[in-house]
């Protein structure tokens, strides 16, 4: 039985990686480890779930090779958070035209779903299933 899965993305600049899943997403800090020549790495959580960030050079294009799917209770509800949050910056990435800030909508597939992307460009899908 699995107990936990924790993906572990690459970002070019940490900092504002943490910044934004803390500040955007609603994510607490674990923490923060950064020493003389050692990438860093953090690990930040929400509820009982985490993700881990690696310094680094993420790919040229990492939205076409993965991202993260976050399932939660109420996905409108999260969405409010997000627009509350400021999750949608004037200057938001659009490099995907399905990528906007748009209210969550009912999918064919059996889910209720928004996107959005991070800093380094992985698009972070938030469902609910219907």
């Amino acid at each position: 039985m699995v107990t936990n899965l924790t993906p572990i993305l690459v970002a070019k600049d940490l900092e504002e990686t943490v910044a934004f899943y803390a500040d955007k997403l609603g994510f607490g800090v674990d923490f923060i480890f950064k020493e003389l020549g050692i990438d860093g790495y953090a690990s930040l959580y929400r509820d009982n779930f985490h993700i881990n960030i690696r310094e680094g050079e993420p790919p040229n294009d990492p939205g076409s090779f993965g991202g993260i799917s976050i399932e939660v209770e109420n996905v409108d509800r999260f969405y409010d958070d997000l627009v509350e949050r400021r999750a949608f910056p004037a200057d938001y990435p659009r490099q995907f035209s399905c990528i906007r800030e748009h209210p969550p909508e009912d999918k064919e597939y059996g889910v209720r779903d928004l996107f959005l992307v991070d800093p380094n460009g992985y698009i972070i899908t938030v469902l609910t299933p219907l």
